[in-house]
């Protein structure tokens, strides 16, 4: 928010301050602000950014972005910057700039920012657009002149003879480059509109004069959309001489041509404010300023840049690098350049030796400005050039360079190769310190030699002892252009060793570094101490009080801290630092006095030294409170990020090209397609936040014990995964499965998928059962639990699995939060014998979302903070003698049959006689690692895969949910082939098919009865009047009873059961069901979707199927359900469902009734995919997230 007004208090009118709108609400405020202005522009919110319709271009897209963190606003269709968001506003309102301040004022309280301004910023406005027009105006002026050749232009022949001549800058080009001719007032002002003109009187009035007529003259900027400074360079007192003795400008010798013009320079006043300089060429690059960090070059002089713009209009490279000038001056700031997100700027200096090119990067590097930053905008990194001796052979500068050896060359030097002929900012600092220390060094040592030969031995022993003193004024010098705070300790610890000369002992240098003994200064001191140990990456409200999470890198852990208890501060501190916070204060300050009381106060103390700590604590607390503000302004509301649990995680952070491993405490972030041309480059995130997502993190337990550090994360690109995947099928023959050779197969792949299933959240249920003792736990518990032992332990080759034989639906949600490659339930048998029993089939019906998408659940107390959000959604197995008798869960899974085999031995020994220790280790970081950095392509396989499987002919005939049940499963089989060793996913596919044909067949076959349409009928949850007794009846009694108004009670009920006489139809609708009944405490099937529901009763042989458009809108009509979108949103069931009387040898086993407006038959919703009427809701078979379920 925008910074409070001082009663009294006087602000000039500045760009800054203008600036500050940008920022004078929260982003979600703008959104509101601006949907209401231009509700047409398709405004979107992320964050900090907004996207919407660009009002500068006609678009149907959205590209305008507007980064209210940047304060800077892009087009990237036509290339507009927006830097004055109330001159935006002012475009869409199609009103004024005063118009538009006015209204954003009443809108969003601007009074601390805009006081009693408004007219005073409105003339600011003006002059800033007029600006921008002169820039234009004085690129036409110089067009004219080469044009027309008019006489009363002749003043401009000097600078144009110049800049051809001396510069090689082509008058032409003049209209593309921040460079032109300044022009006689009225020359110029022809070329800018009427309403301007009065303002570029105002703002150039002392530059018009003959003397600056004719002058080069420069544009700087101090963002992409607005010129900070015009700036002249100002002819010789030759010139006139010069033009008249030349007869033909084309025989000027270069070097004569130079000497036209002098090295002074005029920068134009302006009258409202003074502006910081700028940069040269800040607005010729903002089509390359994008939303994404980037580098820049940064010179000295503009000719320098000049050079090279001018090289890249010849050659085409409009989409080159940026490159801009300082403009020599030692008191530049950049830190307006970090808006732009630009994170480096390339310091390309004159020739070392040649000019001042070395002091002037020096000086920069000194500026403490050029340093700023906080953690959500960092400091901009600074790198300089060491010119190579090919390049730096016969040349003084970049321009120089240019011309001598060619832009190719240059551009090879600079840009190509930056990686290579830069040098960061200490290892620079560091050697042109070693080349002063040589030189001081070398001077010293010849003055001692001489003083010894001429007799002076006191000389001599004065210039030895005076060494130290002159190095230690060579280091202290040169520790100023270090600012970073490792890098300092570096400098002091590396030259310390090299000279003897530790500066870390002098208070005079560490204050003068540091001004430890102001209140600012020491809080800067101990905030870079602080900062290296801990982040304070979001906070939340508790009761209307912001708690803030403090990470500490060091401990891998957090706690929640409110900034207003002093005795948790100083906890906290003392525990993250790993000493007394007092003690550790006094010695990164040195006893500096914001922390010990100065000596004149040590009378004071010195009778009650308890007194002397108390106060000692006050001041402590007082820096460390403005520290942790520090910390604090930079993090963001938990409500905005992205929980990231433990696991593996790729599909849920969507829109990213990274996956994250969370493993305990630890958190690791690849990057797929890196420019190092490798598959993933991983990193380690030392933070429990990375950009919008945070981690729950967990320092007491991991999940994985093989992913400890990058290199384990390495070690899966160098898997071999055919040798993996036959690893695997020689331990799977340790059990007898039926059809044994098919489900082998499929088994090592379905083990080796987990982590992708995981990963991108497709995942299946997997049902394990045979007769007792036919290995179904030894498989379940022991080889992928690891927590089976038979006198012999079984090796698990999976990362420990969560394995529960008496589960609960609490520890269900808990075991779902992705620190587990596998959900083990064993023991589920789900009949209704024991209570054990009851409770399995409860939980299995949790199951139903989870292999297209799951189910997100609050868990938890009132209190919003407290609630904790699980996902459903987890790779399952099951063990169990008997399947469930849900045919509808039977649709989503695949069965494992065990078989006893009775000559099998300990499957311990078989495992223990192939596999070392260290070899099932390495497995088990195979199966974990191996396929991480595939999986994009695992996706786009997939993807492809899916749309084959769904063409493809199976008897019996499967679901679409039996397709994204086994088709990871099937893509990762496919990739651990080889050329040699080729695997057919699909030949698989038909016999995992066929291998459970017995069961599909009686999943698939259609049936009469349903248990979900007999609970919904039977229910009582209507309330009717017969006479004076009023009592509950079930929607069943109504349709029976069969009188219109029974059926007017039915259908106004909002129960969710519908009858329509005239068709014979009974419709359900599930939403309503699902609250209106299911939520009457019927936990049988309380936890299924909507989705599910529908799906249950997809085999009954009086379902209606194909409802038309047509169809659609007379059943919402007449049934007055308008929320009902699409028929996806209900089920439509003949009444002989219920009528004894209705002839069931009329219909076929599995033939289903169809409407007969709906012939001929078509795909149940492809006539609404993208209907907008009805929302284009509905997902076609094969797709990633398939909400209905088709037969293929």
């Amino acid at each position: 928010m925008a910074r409070q007004r001082k009663k009294g208090e006087r602000k000039s009118v500045t760009w800054e301050r203008l600036r500050e709108i940008w920022s004078a609400a929260p982003a979600a405020d703008w959104l509101a602000l601006l949907q209401r202005i231009a509700p047409n522009q398709k405004w979107t919110r992320n964050g900090q950014t907004i996207t919407g319709l660009c009002p500068y271009h006609d678009e149907k897209t959205p590209s305008l972005k507007l980064q209210f963190g940047m304060r800077l606003g892009k087009c990237f269709g036509c290339g507009k910057t927006i830097t004055d968001i109330v001159q935006l506003v002012a475009k869409l309102q199609g009103s004024s700039y005063l118009a538009a301040l006015i209204y954003l004022n009443a809108e969003l309280k601007l009074e601390n920012i805009l006081g009693d301004d408004a007219d005073k910023f409105s003339e600011f406005h003006e002059i800033e657009e007029m600006k921008k027009e002169a820039a234009v105006a004085f690129g036409k002026l110089a067009e004219e002149f080469i044009r027309d050749h008019p006489s009363y232009l002749d003043y401009m022949r000097p600078a144009a003879v110049y800049l051809e001549k001396a510069r090689n800058v082509p008058v032409s080009m003049i209209p593309n480059l921040p460079v032109a001719i300044f022009g006689k007032p009225e020359h110029v002002k022809k070329y800018i509109s009427e309403e301007y003109h009065s303002a570029y009187d105002k703002y150039f009035k002392e530059a018009n004069s003959f003397r600056m007529w004719g002058d080069v003259i420069f544009w700087y900027n101090d963002s992409p959309g607005t010129i900070s400074n015009f700036k002249l360079r100002m002819r010789a007192k030759e010139t006139q001489a010069i033009m008249a003795s030349v007869d033909k400008v084309e025989d000027l010798d270069p070097n004569v041509a130079r000497t036209l013009f002098s090295k002074n320079f005029y920068i134009v006043k302006d009258p409202v404010e003074k502006r910081r300089m700028g940069v040269f060429g800040l607005h010729h690059y903002s089509r390359l300023i994008s939303d994404t960090s980037t580098a820049a070059v940064i010179t000295e002089g503009e000719f320098d840049a000049l050079s090279i713009m001018v090289e890249q209009l010849k050659n085409g490279y409009t989409t080159d690098f940026p490159i801009f000038a300082g403009g020599g001056g030692a008191a530049t700031d950049f830190s307006f350049l970090r808006e732009c997100w630009i994170r480096t700027l390339c310091i390309v200096t004159d020739v070392p030796g040649e000019k001042k090119g070395t002091e002037i990067a020096y000086s920069w590097l000194c500026r403490p400005d050029n340093h700023r930053g906080d953690p959500s905008n960092p400091p901009i990194q600074y790198r300089i050039f060491t010119w190579p001796p090919e390049m730096a052979n016969n040349v003084g500068d970049l321009d120089e360079a240019v011309q001598t050896h060619g832009y190719d060359f240059v551009r090879e030097q600079i840009w190509v190769q930056r990686e290579n002929t830069y040098l960061n900012q200490l290892p620079w600092v560091e050697e042109q310190c070693d080349q002063a220390l040589a030189k001081l060094n070398a001077r010293l040592d010849s003055e001692q030699e001489l003083a010894r030969a001429s007799g002076q031995e006191t000389v001599a022993s004065n210039l030895a002892s005076e060494r130290a003193g002159k190095l230690r004024e060579v280091l202290a010098y040169w520790l100023k252009a270090v600012y970073d705070k490792a890098d300092k300790a570096m400098f002091i610890s590396v030259y310390s060793n090299k000279t003897g000369v530790d500066l870390s002992l002098d208070d005079v240098v560490y204050n003068d570094v540091h001004d430890v003994n102001t209140m600012d200064g020491a809080t800067r001191v101990a905030y870079d101490a602080f900062v290296d140990q801990v982040s304070i990456p979001f906070y939340e409200s508790r009761q209307g009080v912001n708690v803030y999470c403090v990470y500490s890198r060091l401990n891998e852990t957090y706690c929640m801290l409110s900034l207003s208890s002093e005795m948790a501060l100083q906890t906290m501190v003392t525990q993250y630092v790993g000493m007394d916070m007092v003690d550790w204060l006094k010695r990164i300050l040195r006893n500096a006095v914001t922390i010990t009381p100065p000596q004149a106060e040590a009378e004071k103390y010195a009778s009650n030294p308890t007194s002397l700590r108390t106060e000692e604590i006050r001041r402590g607390t007082v820096v460390m409170r403005k520290v942790m503000s520090m910390l604090a302004a930079a993090c963001v509301d938990k409500g905005i990020l992205t929980r990231i649990g433990q696991g593996i995680h790729y599909k849920d952070i969507a829109g990213n090209n990274h996956v994250y491993v969370v493993n305990g405490s630890r958190v690791f972030r690849g990057t797929y397609n890196p420019e190092s041309g490798s598959k993933i480059e991983w990193e380690r995130i030392r933070d429990i936040r990375d950009g919008r997502f945070y981690f729950a993190i967990n320092n007491k337990d991991k999940w994985s014990e093989t992913v400890n550090d990058i290199q384990d994360l390495y070690y899966g690109m160098q898997v071999d995964l055919n040798k993996t995947y036959n690893d695997i099928l020689n331990i799977v023959d340790g059990w007898l499965f039926e059809n044994h050779e098919i489900m082998r197969k499929y088994i090592a792949a379905w083990i080796m998928s987990l982590p992708i299933q995981l990963a991108t959240k497709r995942v299946n249920v997997t049902f394990i059962t045979g007769e007792s003792t036919s290995g179904k736990t030894s498989f379940a518990q022991g080889l992928l639990g690891g927590i089976f032992s038979t006198g012999h332990e079984i090796p698990s080759i999976l990362e420990p699995a969560k394995v529960t034989t008496n589960a609960t639906e609490a520890y269900i949600y808990q075991a779902m939060d992705g620190s587990s490659e596998l959900l083990n339930i064993d023991e589920a048998e789900t009949d209704d014998t024991t209570e054990h029993n009851m409770r399995m089939k409860s939980i299995l019906k949790l199951a139903y979302g989870v292999p297209t998408g799951g189910s997100k659940i609050g868990r938890g107390s009132a209190a919003k903070a407290d609630v904790i959000e699980y996902t459903l959604q987890s790779p399952i197995l099951c063990a169990a003698i008997h399947l469930p008798d849900d045919d509808t869960f039977l649709t989503r899974i695949v069965v494992l049959y065990t078989k006893k085999d009775y000559t099998r031995r300990n499957i311990a020994d078989i495992i223990n006689e192939k596999f070392s220790e260290q070899q099932v280790h390495e497995l088990r970081k195979s199966i974990t690692t191996g396929l991480i950095g595939y999986i994009p392509e695992i996706i786009n396989r997939r993807r492809d895969l899916d749309t084959i499987l769904s063409k493809v002919q199976t008897t019996p005939p499967v679901s679409s949910r039996f397709v994204s049940a086994v088709s990871t499963v099937l893509t990762v089989y496919e990739m651990c082939g080889t050329k040699d060793d080729p695997h057919d996913p699909i030949e698989l596919y038909k016999d995992v098919v066929s291998a459970n044909k017995t069961r599909l067949e009686t999943v698939y076959t259609a049936d009469s009865k349903s248990r979900i349409l007999d609970s919904i009928l039977f229910t009582k949850c209507i309330q009717a009047s017969n006479g004076n007794i009023s009592e509950k009846v079930s929607p069943r009694d109504l349709i029976i009873e069969g009188t219109m108004d029974d059926i007017n009670v039915l259908n106004n009920s909002h129960c969710g059961v519908y009858c329509i006489p005239s068709k014979n139809w009974l419709v359900f609708y599930w939403r309503q069901i699902r609250t209106a009944i299911f939520g009457m405490g019927y936990s049988q099937y309380k936890n299924l979707t909507e989705g599910g529901m529908r799906e249950s009763i997809s085999k009954n042989k009086y379902l209606v199927g194909n409802i038309d458009k047509q169809t659609h809108k007379q059943i919402v009509n007449e049934l007055n359900i308008v929320d009902a979108k699409t028929p996806a949103s209900y089920s439509v069931v003949q009444m002989a469902y219920l009528r004894d009387d209705f002839d069931s040898n009329q219909m076929q086993p599995g033939q289903r009734h169809v409407s007969e407006s709906c012939c001929p038959p078509e795909p149940p919703m492809s006539c609404y995919d993208n209907d907008p009427e009805f929302g284009g809701s509905a997902t076609c078979k094969g797709s990633e997230d398939t909400d209905m379920d088709f037969d293929i």
